[in-house]
């Protein structure tokens, strides 16, 4: 079912490749930011995200996505826009992708999300680091749509 590498370097080199991106609000209403662990903007603090399957909806992305990247179950508010990427290089071969953002929050409204357990005191720690360091589109995308204060 999944495509070879080849075959995935073929297609993406020549068609746009779909993704879905989430904003959530963590404890103290900052958005949640992830630090890339691979190419592109590998190092770079960005927002949730992924592909769409081949086959998946919306919907059952965003869970992959959610379960995947932050250990819990979404709801969706509302969209919210889009970003598009157009000169991106993963892995030497050139892509581009459109991905959809909404805006979600955690199923369990008991809780509070906490990424990866993080204390307050960790999370301000690493502010600076973090606002200096975001991935350039999705730092764009959160200044345009309102969230820049929430960074």
């Amino acid at each position: 079912m999944w495509l070879s590498d080849e075959d995935y370097n073929f297609i993406y080199s020549k068609s746009p490749r779909f993704c879905v991106d989430l904003v959530l609000a963590c404890n103290d209403d900052r958005v949640y930011l992830a630090e890339r662990e691979e190419e592109p903007y590998k190092g770079k603090w960005s927002l949730p995200g992924g592909k769409v399957n081949f086959r998946e909806t919306i919907d059952q992305a965003i869970n992959r996505i959610a379960n995947r990247e932050l250990k819990r179950n979404v709801t969706v508010n509302r969209l919210i826009g889009f970003m598009e990427f157009l000169d991106e290089t993963q892995n030497g071969n050139d892509r581009h992708s459109i991905s959809i953002v909404f805006d979600v929050t955690i199923d369990d409204r008991k809780t509070f999300f906490n990424p990866r357990g993080a204390t307050q005191k960790e999370i301000e720690k690493n502010y600076d680091r973090i606002v200096s360091n975001l991935h350039p589109i999705h730092e764009k995308f959160l200044y345009e749509n309102g969230y820049g204060w929430r960074i």
